[in-house]
């Protein structure tokens, strides 16, 4: 193959014709978030909650029941190149914050949002996983979203309890202000030796010049029948 200098092909171009590039940012994939295992005893009819941001899962269990799956609103976001900061991800969702406070915020209905604090994941670099937000933050929050988006931010403080119904998730504001949001099943099915598959959610975007990736946390709600080993994998 003959080489030409780079000169050469810089003049040959610009004298036949405008040449637009388009530079094409990949968005790697999430890396896979796991709630750590946990035995405990879950007296028939009663609930437990595991989740995890995954491809998929494959449930299985020696023993019958249900299992109830919502997506959200805890999220894991994968930002190889830095976390951007008081930006729109689209879809109704933000990242603001400053140096110190990072925070998610999700639509929870009307003008009000939902924040979660953004921390780092152990194990990779750049990716963050949804948590609740200290009280002392909180206001700081508050104050940040409504400056630079003009939305009223509510904060998740680790509260949620999960029943046959659904999912329901408790936000504070900085007042003390309380509100509880319905998140509804997506999808439910009886636990057995065979296994269901079940898969995520996931996106990317590239946001102000930073190329993020999400996923959207999924949350299994498990209600056994009887005393029940259940067991999840995650690809």
């Amino acid at each position: 193959m003959r080489r030409y200098p780079i000169p050469l092909i810089l003049a040959a171009l610009v004298a036949t014709a405008a040449v637009t590039v388009v530079l094409k940012i990949s968005v790697a994939a999430v890396p896979i978030y796991a709630e750590p295992n946990f035995t405990t005893v879950v007296p028939a009819g009663s609930y437990a909650v595991w989740k995890g941001a995954a491809n998929q899962f494959t449930v299985s269990a020696n023993a019958s029941g249900t299992v109830y799956v919502v997506h959200g609103p805890f999220a894991a976001l994968y930002a190889p190149n830095g976390l951007p900061v008081n930006v729109t991800l689209g879809d109704n969702r933000y990242i603001v914050g400053d140096n110190n406070t990072v925070a998610y915020l999700v639509n929870i209905g009307g003008s009000e949002y939902g924040a979660f604090i953004l921390k780092p994941a152990t194990g990779y670099s750049g990716f963050y996983v949804t948590d609740a937000v200290p009280n002392s933050v909180c206001q700081k929050i508050y104050d940040i979203a409504y400056q630079k988006f003009g939305v009223t931010t509510l904060c998740y403080m680790g509260q949620y309890i999960a029943n046959s119904t659904g999912f329901y998730v408790t936000y504070v504001g900085p007042g003390g202000v309380y509100k509880t949001v319905k998140y509804s099943y997506g999808l439910s099915f009886n636990m057995g030796r065979d296994g269901v598959t079940v898969y995520g959610v996931a996106g990317g975007a590239n946001v102000a010049g930073y190329p993020v990736a999400w996923r959207y946390v999924t949350v299994f709600v498990i209600s056994p029948n009887d005393n029940a080993e259940v067991v999840i994998y995650v690809k």
